[in-house]
């Protein structure tokens, strides 16, 4: 049985009080589609307690932003929201799209780095994708 608002309520009790179950819990699916963010996938997620994030289906389910009463619960690098599109598999190039997330706080620092043999040929760089998507 679901609490809400401090008082725990049958799934008949919810139904019987409000004219649309979207009122308590609401997912959307949609489709970015300007600046560095073109033709990502998201599903955005509330409910009626305050909580909200936004899952990236195309990223492994990983939920780019979340929130809860409006404090921000997940890190965002600089890039901010960035598509498929602008990915880029060599050696630091990746970061150049990786806006972070709520999963980053915990990984970020255990997994986001290469071997490091990699770390002496190449310094770690952190820049925004072109525009023109080739870098």
């Amino acid at each position: 049985m679901p609490k809400l608002f401090g008082r725990t309520y049958t799934k008949r009790q919810l139904l019987d009080r409000v004219g649309d179950i979207s009122q308590l819990i609401h997912a959307r699916k949609g489709r970015t589609d300007e600046g560095f963010a073109q033709g990502a996938d998201l599903i955005e997620v509330s409910n009626a307690s305050g909580l909200t994030f936004t899952v990236l289906p195309g990223r492994a389910l990983d939920i780019a932003s979340a929130s809860y009463k409006g404090q921000p619960l997940a890190f965002r690098s600089s890039p901010g929201d960035v598509g498929p599109a602008f990915y880029d598999p060599r050696g630091f190039e990746w970061l150049r799209g990786w806006f972070g997330g709520l999963a980053a706080a915990v990984t970020a620092g255990s997994a986001a780095a290469p071997p490091r043999r990699r770390l002496v040929r190449r310094p770690w760089m952190v820049r925004r994708p072109r525009r023109d998507g080739r870098g």
